[in-house]
């Protein structure tokens, strides 16, 4: 089925079946939601699998697969729908479409585009443009593409994208292009799992989460996350292999995106990404020099990343970026802190505080503070009321328990989980000297946690421990009060093992994630 906007009204055009029509093969039109439907070009046999409709030229255009999958495009046109007055078939002429593929129609840069799997055998994708006065262009060819199926092209601020269906089966791509000649490496989409722990940023007014994909894949991903809904895309990030959790910030309009490599190397890396799209990953740390995952911080126009130290040293380190004066080497926070895992900072007060886990997993949330003039405070340790924190046990796991804080209406809290998945969240004095006793706000989460605030709003993303999914839960009153927490809402996953079907607000914003910038 295809569906397209005419004179205000949409209509959806698809193949019937033995119910509506006498010979397989006829084409019908339906006003939607609930209105009439009509023949086109009445009961004459004249397609295979799914049309395409455009709205162009003034006129409602519709491309198809010819009878008996013949391997050709053809396509009617009309001004009246409901008037069956539709022009007569017509072949595009010197194209070859897959016996078991469908043309996808958009209208780009004043002409009508068709994409359509080839019948050459070689699963690539090819493509040609119709000018208003009916000229037919040059047939291109995408090479980079392997398909299957029917692509479904999209015109979004001012950029063609093409979805479409990998040769492989079951797995969604995309590509892009400005001038419908030059096109971007195939980028895959894929659905909202998640492995380890999340994190989430606000960036261009757009909350967006990072993580690894789900079965450990090594890949670094992103999404959005668009308040109330429930469907999100998977975007890699193609130079960002990594190990465990990603560590994201925002730093003079730019993400800078944190990884530890692959194998659990021990190395760190940075991924930045702009209006110039995602540079390639430089390293920060050598080789055995970190554990688990980084966690950077923005803290007196100072990019500071926080680190355990190599081989589950104990250690907790940093180091820190401006562009006055680059990257500096590693430094220790306090001497003979003990840490276990990764650690989580944030700044609140003018002050920036990091959380670890205590020294063999077991020992509690401890904190150290950096006040305005650079000084570090003693290890401090957190209330956590006779809570068990880890519910791991051994001296070498990466932390997947590791606190995190945020500021929320002028308030730090800080969460963490315990025993059997449960999150617990604690808020701290005003003047910073103490925290409250934890309240826990629910379960069923399999590692750390991650918080933001957009439009006065609280969210945390998890994982979820039986599905391995993303969720993510809002709060627009006491994080402390469990009531005040809405319900875990899970990122279903758009249909990746079918041809893609009609624009939907999905797939905008997909888009929007994918083109971050």
């Amino acid at each position: 089925m295809s569906a397209v906007t005419y004179n205000g009204t949409p209509y959806a055009f698809y193949q019937g079946t033995t119910l509506n029509m006498k010979n397989s093969g006829q084409m019908f039109a339906k006003q939607l939601p609930a209105g009439s439907y009509w023949g086109v070009l009445g009961e004459q046999v004249i397609m295979s699998n799914i049309p395409s409709a455009i709205a162009f030229n003034g006129e409602v255009y519709v491309f198809y697969q010819g009878p008996g999958n013949d391997e050709q495009v053809w396509f009617t046109h009309t001004s009246d729908i409901s008037s069956g007055n539709w022009a007569a078939s017509t072949q595009v002429p010197n194209i070859g479409v897959a016996s078991s593929g469908s043309p996808g129609a958009v209208v780009f840069n004043n002409q009508a585009y068709i994409f359509y799997p080839s019948s050459n055998t070689n699963n690539s994708m090819y493509y040609r443009g119709m000018t208003t006065a009916g000229a037919w262009g040059a047939e291109g060819n995408i090479s980079a593409v392997s398909m299957t199926g029917k692509p479904s092209p999209l015109v979004y601020n001012d950029v063609l994208y093409v979805f479409y269906e990998g040769s492989g089966g079951g797995t969604m791509w995309y590509i892009s292009s400005t001038d419908a000649v030059n096109w971007t490496a195939p980028v895959q989409l894929a659905m909202t799992g998640i492995s380890a722990a999340p994190y989430l940023i606000v960036y261009n007014s757009q909350l967006f989460c990072f993580m690894q994909g789900p079965g450990d894949d090594s890949q670094l991903w992103n999404c959005i996350i668009t308040p109330g809904e429930t469907n999100s895309f998977m975007a890699r990030i193609t130079n960002g292999g990594l190990s465990w959790s990603p560590g994201v910030a925002v730093y003079n309009n730019q993400v800078y995106a944190f990884i530890q490599g692959t194998g659990e190397s021990g190395a760190m890396y940075c991924c930045i990404g702009d209006s110039n799209g995602w540079q390639p990953a430089i390293l920060i740390v050598g080789e055995g020099g970190m554990t688990g995952s980084p966690a950077p911080v923005v803290y007196n126009d100072v990019l500071y990343v926080f680190s355990q130290g190599g081989d589950y040293a104990g250690n907790l380190l940093y180091n820190t970026y401006s562009p006055s004066s680059g990257w500096s080497a590693q430094q220790e926070v306090v001497r003979g802190a003990g840490m276990s895992g990764w650690p989580g900072p944030v700044v609140w007060n003018n002050q920036l505080y990091v959380f670890y886990e205590g020294k063999g997993n077991a020992n509690g949330v401890w904190y150290s503070v950096m006040s305005s003039d650079g000084s570090w405070s003693n290890s401090m340790q957190m209330n956590t009321s006779g809570v068990t924190y880890s519910n791991q046990t051994g001296s070498n796991h990466a932390g997947t328990n590791a606190p995190c804080g945020v500021v929320y209406n002028g308030i730090l809290y800080v969460g963490y989980l315990a025993n059997s998945g449960y999150i617990y969240i604690t808020a701290f004095s005003s003047d910073g000297s103490s925290n409250g006793n934890p309240v826990a706000i629910g379960g069923n989460a399999s590692c750390s946690m991650s918080f933001a605030v957009l439009d006065g709003v609280l969210y945390m993303a998890y994982e979820n421990e039986t599905s391995g999914q993303l969720f993510y839960r809002v709060n627009s009153g006491d994080p402390c009060n469990s009531a005040d927490w809405g319900p875990g809402i899970q990122l279903g996953a758009a249909p990746s093992s079918s041809a893609p079907g009609a624009f939907t607000a999905w797939t905008e914003d997909a888009i929007s994630c994918v083109q971050m910038f």
